[in-house]
C-alpha cells in the first residue's frame, strides 16, 4: 500500500452488510442511518455504499490528523452515482451545518446538479465548481487535489476548475469525516445514491486532465513496476504504475540504487538488467566489470567479478537454468587498432560459474575497431529457436547464434536477416511469447518470423531508441531518447501509450539516457 494513501474504502461485500473496512488498516468506520453495502450496483470490486434510503445514511470515520488539510497537499477521490436528483446533496465532508468555524471541507452536489467543493479557513472558504451536469446513469469519478498553492477539481478525469489559494492553511477541527453527507448534517442535504472506491491521500494525484481509473485500486505490492537503469547517471530507478497507467506522471513510490563510482553501492555505466523468478535483479555494471544482484526493494545482495571471465558485461538473460552473460574484452593489435573479443558465461543465481567461453566470434567474425570509433557492443541475448540456442544482437547490425553444450558455448554463426530496409545497429531484441523475434532497429521496431524474415514494422518512432522488452499482457516496451519516454506497443506494433515520460531533472523524474528496463507485477 502506498504510504500516501491514508484512507481507502473499497466498499466491498455482499448486499446488506454494514461493514466498511479501511484497506490501510488504520481507521475504524461505522455505518449509520441505513448505510449498507450493495453488490448489485457497483463500480469496481464486489460492492458499493448504498445510500439510497430517505435518511442521512453515511459512513462515519473518526476524526484523525490524517484528514487535516491544513496547508498540505492532498487528494480526495471517489466513484459516485446519483440515485435521484432533487436538492443539494452532500457527498462527503468534515463540517457542521451552518458552522464554518468548525468545518474543514465539503464536497457536494449543488441544486443545479453540478459538483462543488469548499475548503474552510479563518475568515472564509475557497470554492471549486464543475461545469458539467452529472447524470444518474453511470458512476462518475470525482477528484479534488491540492498541489502547492493550487486547488483542482476533476470530474471523469477532466479538469473542471482550479484556483490559486496561495499558502492558506485550512481549518483543523474535531469533527469526524462523513461519507454520504456533508459531515454532521442531519437535515435534508444528505446524499442519495451509491459511492465506491473512496480514497484520501496526503499527496496531489493530478494537476491536469487524466484518464480516470478503469480498475479497482490495487495495493502497491501488486501494481506493475518498471525498473530502469540510467547509463550516465549510473543508477537504477524503480517506479510503480499508478491507477491510470496511461498518465505518465511520476507519483508512485520510487527507489534508486547506485551513485557514480566503483564502491559496492556504486555503478559505472550500467548496460543491462534482468530479473529472476524471485524478483531479484541482476545488473551489468559495465565499467566496474561485475554483475550486481539486488532484491526488488533495490537492496544490495551480492556481486560477481567478471574481470577475469567475460570482461565488461553488456547483456544478460535469466532462464530457469541460470544467468547467461555476454561481455567484451579489448586487445590492442597495432597502434590504436583494437580487437573486441565477445565472451559468454553461465552463472547460477548465487554466482557460481558453470561454463565460460572466450571469443565466441572467432577470428573470422571478430570485431576490429579504432580508438574513438563507435563501439558495437552486444545489447541483448535471448533464447533461440533451436535446442540450447542463444541469439546475441548489437554486434554490428547482425544477430549471431551460439549453442550451449556440456562444457562451453559454440563458435557463433551469423544469422541472415531478410528485411526490406537495411538494418542499422540493433539496440534491443526480444523473443516474444508469441514466438516472434522483435528488434529495436534504432528508429522503429521490426518483427521477424522464425526464419528471420521481416514480418512488419512499427511506424517511425524516433531517431534514437534504446532497449526492448516484453511488458505485461504481451505488450512491447521501448525507450525513445528523443522524448525521454518509455512507450508501449501491442504485439502487432500499434502504439498504445506513453508509460513514463521525463518530467524534470530530479532523480524521481529524470528519464535521461535509459539503457535497459523491465516491467513486472512484484510479489505481495
Amino acid at each position: 500500500m502506498s504510504a500516501h494513501t491514508k484512507l481507502l474504502l473499497q466498499m466491498n461485500g455482499t448486499t446488506g452488510s454494514t461493514s466498511f473496512l479501511d484497506a490501510t488498516g488504520v481507521h475504524s468506520t461505522a455505518a449509520e442511518n441505513g448505510a449498507e453495502v450493495t453488490d448489485i450496483v457497483k463500480r469496481f470490486g464486489s460492492g458499493s455504499l448504498n445510500a439510497t434510503v430517505d435518511a442521512p445514511s453515511r459512513i462515519h470515520v473518526l476524526n484523525h490528523p490524517d484528514f487535516d488539510l491544513a496547508n498540505n497537499d492532498f487528494c480526495i477521490e471517489l466513484q459516485v452515482k446519483r440515485f435521484i436528483v432533487d436538492s443539494k446533496q452532500g457527498i462527503c465532508g468534515i463540517s457542521v451545518n451552518d458552522d464554518p468555524l468548525n468545518s474543514t471541507f465539503d464536497l457536494f452536489f449543488d441544486v443545479d446538479n453540478t459538483i462543488k467543493f469548499r475548503a474552510y479557513y479563518s475568515g472564509g472558504y475557497h470554492e471549486l465548481f464543475s461545469s458539467q451536469l452529472i447524470d444518474t446513469l453511470i458512476f462518475h469519478h470525482v477528484e479534488v487535489d491540492r498541489s502547492g498553492t493550487n486547488l483542482y477539481l476533476f470530474v471523469d478525469g477532466q479538469l473542471e476548475d482550479t484556483i490559486d489559494v496561495g499558502t492558506i492553511t485550512y481549518r483543523t477541527t474535531s469533527i469526524d469525516l462523513a461519507i454520504g453527507t456533508f459531515g454532521d448534517y442531519n437535515d435534508d442535504y444528505w446524499f442519495r445514491g451509491y459511492i465506491d472506491e473512496f480514497r484520501f491521500s496526503d499527496v496531489a494525484r493530478h494537476t491536469e486532465s487524466f484518464i480516470p481509473p478503469t480498475i479497482e485500486y490495487q495495493y502497491w505490492s501488486t501494481l506493475p513496476s518498471i525498473y530502469m537503469i540510467q547509463r550516465t547517471n549510473r543508477h537504477v530507478l524503480k517506479y510503480y504504475e499508478i491507477n491510470a497507467p496511461e498518465d505518465p506522471i511520476f507519483q508512485g513510490s520510487f527507489g534508486t540504487f547506485g551513485t557514480p563510482g566503483s564502491g559496492i553501492t556504486a555503478l559505472n555505466f550500467p548496460h543491462a538488467i534482468a530479473h529472476d523468478n524471485d524478483y531479484n535483479m541482476y545488473i551489468c555494471d559495465h565499467e566496474n566489470e561485475r554483475i550486481v544482484k539486488l532484491d526488488q526493494s533495490l537492496t544490495y545482495v551480492s556481486e560477481y567479478d567478471t574481470s577475469t571471465t567475460v570482461g565488461k558485461p553488456c547483456a544478460i538473460l535469466y532462464t530457469v537454468d541460470g544467468l547467461y552473460i555476454v561481455g567484451i574484452n579489448y586487445h590492442i593489435i597495432e597502434g590504436d587498432v583494437l580487437y573486441m573479443y565477445i565472451n559468454m558465461e553461465k552463472l547460477t543465481t548465487t554466482f557460481v560459474s558453470e561454463k565460460f567461453t572466450w571469443d565466441i566470434l572467432g577470428p573470422d567474425l571478430r570485431l576490429e575497431q579504432r580508438r574513438g570509433e563507435m563501439s558495437y557492443k552486444p545489447t541483448s541475448i535471448v533464447p533461440g529457436y533451436n535446442a540450447n540456442e542463444f541469439l546475441i544482437s548489437g554486434i554490428r547490425d547482425k544477430i549471431y547464434s551460439t549453442i550451449e553444450d556440456i562444457m562451453s558455448f559454440s563458435r557463433a554463426t551469423e544469422i541472415s536477416i531478410v528485411k526490406e530496409e537495411e538494418t542499422s545497429r540493433i539496440r534491443g531484441m526480444i523473443m516474444h511469447s508469441n514466438g516472434s523475434i522483435y528488434i529495436n532497429n534504432r528508429s522503429k521496431i521490426t518483427k521477424l518470423n522464425s526464419s528471420f524474415i521481416d514480418n512488419g514494422d512499427s511506424n517511425f518512432i524516433g531517431k534514437s531508441l534504446y532497449g526492448l522488452k516484453e511488458g505485461l499482457n504481451r505488450t512491447i516496451l521501448v525507450y525513445n531518447a528523443d522524448d525521454q519516454a518509455i512507450l508501449r506497443y501491442d504485439e502487432f506494433l500499434n502504439f498504445m501509450e506513453i508509460v513514463y515520460k521525463d518530467k524534470g531533472s530530479t532523480v524521481q523524474t529524470d528519464l535521461y539516457d535509459i539503457m535497459d528496463f523491465y516491467e513486472i507485477v512484484p510479489m505481495p
